[in-house]
């Protein structure tokens, strides 16, 4: 058990909500993380504490980096959607 198996906050968030519905003993098993640690972050969870957002730096760095590229791809997406549009009403202009 230590802190190399948790990556991400999306992983945290699953692993409360699991906890909560199913215990902590049994998602702490589950998970590999231990039982003090998804106790913890239910807590910090429930009371707002801005500690729980927090993530390791590496992982940080490779979440925020995967963000980014799918955020340009769905910028061109958005794009070539818009240009699709522009295309179908200039040909319905035509007609």
């Amino acid at each position: 058990m230590g802190r190399a198996n948790i990556k991400t906050l999306k992983e945290k968030l699953a692993i409360v909500k699991e906890a909560k519905e199913f215990g902590t003993v049994v998602t702490a098993r589950k998970f590999k993380v231990s039982e003090s640690a998804v106790r913890e972050w239910i807590h910090r969870l429930d009371s707002g504490d801005p500690s729980f957002l927090k993530t390791y730096p590496h992982n940080l760095q490779n979440e925020v980096k995967r963000l980014l590229l799918e955020n340009q791809q769905l910028k061109e997406l958005v794009a070539e959607k818009e240009l699709q549009i522009r295309i179908q009403n200039e040909f319905l202009k035509k007609k």
